[in-house]
């Protein structure tokens, strides 16, 4: 299966709602579901929790950890 980078604009836009490319985001996600297998890096994911820290709060930033499928 071919791999693809996700860096976290892309991240951000799945999650945030009020993003302006989310339901893009969404799309394309679900297009590429199965066909894809999608990579990231610890920098990147440090990087997202410190952008939600700032945007949703620490509960928010958890709760979407949480959910995260390794």
């Amino acid at each position: 299966m071919k791999r693809l980078f996700v860096d976290t604009g892309a991240w951000d836009a799945i999650a945030d709602k009020g993003d302006k490319n989310h339901v893009r985001a969404l799309q394309f996600r679900d297009e590429i579901v199965g066909k894809r297998k999608l990579v990231t890096s610890n920098y990147i994911l440090d990087e997202l929790y410190t952008l939600f820290l700032m945007n949703i709060g620490f509960q928010g930033t958890v709760d979407y950890k949480r959910n995260l499928i390794f």
